[in-house]
């Protein structure tokens, strides 16, 4: 028979088959140039987003936000109905990976019955110091950053598609000199009506006292970048869609590795 653990580690990798068509959703749009240069009336350059991204691209996320999120939930399903099986029609309707953003007043030690008790389920003292220690509010690394971003994600999708109305481009400027030497300057994140102006070289490279060398050649590159815009998700409310589709299904299938010990 499949366990939760099992079902969990499959819904996993099938998060992990959607990077290549998210990817290919990307490539698509980005090929179609969505972005213009234009001439605002005072005369300087700005960026001008003309097409958003496909509504495609956000189904697609919502589909690994619902895979990790679930996973979650078939881990902490195994937890705990190895640890108080049989469990009634209630119990398993209860039995869902606790995610906090805002810290409870309690939570801790006693307040693992406080959350538990109402249903009467029972999981090890570790497993529950280790599922506390990934509350997002605890926020000492990244990874309570990623889980934060599945706990707000995961409501959303339940009801509407996430917003992927943000759209950045980052640009980079290459010039080569006829040494070979190259300089580049970097960009990131322009927004729709960003100024796009001239960028500065250093005057002398690869380092002071060296003749200036002239350009022989120029690259003007733009990059463009999709990610999520949710209020709900700030400070800081733009989350890349690269965190969604490898960073995010890293850090569940660590969890995994880490709740397996509980689960044998």
């Amino acid at each position: 028979m499949v366990g939760g653990f099992d079902s969990g580690m499959a819904k996993i990798i099938r998060a992990m088959k959607q990077r290549k068509t998210i990817e290919d959703a990307i490539a698509e749009y980005a090929r179609r140039r969505p972005y213009r240069k234009i001439v605002e009336p005072d005369g300087k350059a700005a960026l001008k987003i003309i097409e958003q991204p496909p509504i495609e691209i956000s189904i697609l996320a919502g589909e690994v936000i619902y895979q990790l999120r679930s996973a979650l939930d078939h881990f902490f399903f195994d937890l705990v109905q190895r640890n108080g099986a049989p469990l009634t029609s209630k119990q398993i309707r209860s039995c869902f990976f606790p995610l906090c953003t805002k810290r409870p007043v309690d939570f801790g030690p006693i307040a693992k019955h406080n959350l538990l008790k109402d249903y009467q389920l029972r999981i090890p003292e570790d497993a529950f110091t280790l599922i506390e220690g990934l509350q997002p509010y605890n926020r000492w690394h990244d990874g309570h950053h990623l889980l934060r971003m599945l706990a707000k994600f995961s409501n959303i999708d339940k009801h509407r598609h996430l917003t992927t109305t943000i759209v950045t481009i980052n640009r980079t400027h290459t010039i080569v000199g006829k040494s070979g030497f190259t300089s580049t300057v970097i960009m990131p994140m322009l927004n729709d009506g960003a100024k796009i102006y001239e960028p500065w070289h250093p005057e002398y490279w690869p380092h002071p006292g060296v003749e200036k060398q002239g350009a022989i050649e120029v690259e003007d590159k733009y990059i463009v970048t999709v990610a999520f815009d949710e209020p709900e998700f700030g400070p800081f409310q733009t989350a890349p869609i690269e965190l969604m589709i490898y960073d995010l299904p890293t850090f569940i299938f660590d969890i995994g590795v880490n709740l397996r010990k509980f689960l044998t």
